[in-house]
């Protein structure tokens, strides 16, 4: 089972002087160079992220709704301090195949109804603090993922099943966008075609990434097989009350299931009941 990984990046918000100010310290009367307004100093938790690897290596600050400054380095400093009072401090990243519109992530739309199904690992966090006059406070940042991967694996079966020449799948009633400041997900109802990760004569394995699955739509897998002779078939599977946990608990979901080849002048097909899979690592299966 894949381990988490913590990481915790300290980033200063604090103020930086021109060589001709450097003489302007703090006094005895003050505790800084700056006694009518504070300092924050951040600290970033990543353990919410599946694996060291999904932390990114670049994200962004932003304070009070302004411009989101990008940080690459341990340390960061902002170039003003704040005046006293609550402040709003927002920490994002911008992972592939998701826009940032303001304090709202959404996923790249690919066509009409459908989205992609990898967008990268997106985290964020906001925090308010009470900024003191001539003084400095700490804030823990911990950075919450909102991004979930699913896997499915079917099991080929039949005597035919190695007259399959393609597979193809769809899910439905997928969510597409979440607020970074507050987690809250948006009320899409969209698609994702199923990236295929393998395809054997006995057995598909396919993924996809998903920020929520959307409240009043059942979550359906409709399944596209095409046989060598040309013959094609479809067949849908409820997977709703498998996905059901992903807007309340972000652990990877991992299934697997039955699926009955068309036999020779037969036409219909089933999947079976889909049940979860063994410990596998997901994060390193679906790089």
């Amino acid at each position: 089972m894949t381990m988490k990984h913590k990481m915790i990046y300290p980033i200063i918000i604090a103020t930086v002087f021109s060589v001709t100010l450097i003489s302007c310290v703090k006094d005895n009367l003050h505790d800084t160079p700056y006694p009518d307004k504070g300092t924050v100093e951040i600290s970033t938790d990543w353990s919410d992220a599946l694996s060291e690897n999904d932390i990114p290596a670049v994200y962004f600050i932003s304070v009070d709704g302004g411009e989101a400054v990008e940080t690459k380095e341990k340390a960061f400093f902002h170039t003003e301090p704040m005046s006293p009072g609550k402040h709003n401090i927002l920490a994002y990243n911008k992972p592939d195949a998701i826009g940032i519109d303001g304090t709202t992530a959404r996923v790249d739309i690919l066509e009409p109804g459908i989205i992609n199904a990898m967008p990268g690992y997106l985290f964020s966090a906001m925090k308010q603090p009470e900024v003191i006059q001539d003084g400095n406070v700490q804030v823990l940042m911990p950075m919450k993922r909102h991004v979930c991967p699913v896997k499915l694996k079917l099991t080929l079966t039949g005597n035919n099943a190695k007259n399959i020449e393609r597979i193809d799948a769809v899910l439905s009633g997928i969510i597409a966008s979440v607020d970074l400041q507050t987690g809250a997900t948006g009320d899409d109802n969209m698609s994702v075609i199923m990236n295929k990760c393998g395809h054997t004569a006995t057995e598909v394995e396919m993924q996809c990434r998903v920020l929520g699955v959307t409240t009043g739509y059942p979550q359906l897998l409709t399944v596209s097989i095409t046989m060598r002779d040309g013959h094609k078939e479809q067949t849908t599977s409820d997977l709703s009350v498998k996905l059901k946990t992903i807007n309340t608990d972000m652990r990877p979901v991992e299934l697997r299931a039955d699926m009955d080849a068309p036999q020779n002048g037969v036409f219909g097909w089933i999947i079976s009941d889909w049940i979860p899979m063994g410990n596998i690592d997901i994060d390193a299966d679906m790089q």
